[in-house]
């Protein structure tokens, strides 16, 4: 598990993404306010969201 990755898509440009949970400082009603975008990454799908997102 990586704390954060970059990366070049083609179909959405370069990207950052980075685990919340590596943010020492961040407190939990900080984090409740970030918007979080899923992405199915493993599939190359990065315009839609997966189907099950619960146990992320």
């Amino acid at each position: 598990m990586r704390p954060f990755g970059c990366g070049d898509s083609p179909r959405i440009g370069p990207f950052v993404g980075i685990g919340v949970n590596c943010l020492d400082d961040a407190s939990a009603a900080e984090l409740a306010q970030v918007p979080v975008t899923f992405v199915d990454g493993r599939h190359d799908e990065w315009d839609a969201p997966p189907q099950e997102t619960r146990h992320l």
